[in-house]
């Protein structure tokens, strides 16, 4: 069975051959869930964890949190530089939540995020006037 990405989804059970190995680990790089990935290529979510750990394409906020505090913009002047907005004016409150300086309320549950989107990480460093290589982690050999 092909999946819509062109991919294909092999019988459950047995050992996983190189290619089921490198398929997995494709599609998590590319943003799928786990649970997506596990149907995709027809494995249990526990055997794609397993294979590919983590959230793909997020990264911790620590770095860039400490860059934020360091470089002396404003929340707002970030939220204005990377263009997130409310109606009338720039998102600083979005900004804070991303960084993990307010936290999220779900639920009557308060959070601070302790990762975030590798995208929106490097764009809030350039807003701050630093390398995103600097706030990111290094890859593994």
């Amino acid at each position: 069975m092909t999946t819509a990405a062109g991919y294909v989804a092999t019988r459950r059970g047995g050992r996983l051959t190189q290619a089921e190995i490198d398929c997995i680990r494709t599609l998590r790089a590319d943003g799928w869930s786990i649970t997506a990935t596990a149907q995709a290529v027809g494995r249990c979510y526990e055997t794609v964890r397993n294979i590919s750990p983590g959230r793909a394409g997020k990264a911790p906020v620590a770095p860039l949190r400490e860059a934020f505090e360091r470089s002396g913009r404003s929340h707002i002047d970030v939220a204005r530089d990377i263009g997130w907005w409310t109606q009338t004016h720039p998102d600083g409150a979005r900004v804070r939540r991303f960084l993990g300086l307010l936290a999220d309320i779900d639920n009557g549950g308060r959070r601070y995020r302790t990762v975030g989107d590798i995208e929106t990480i490097g764009r809030i460093a350039e807003a701050i006037g630093v390398s995103p290589w600097a706030v990111l982690p290094e890859e593994e050999s």
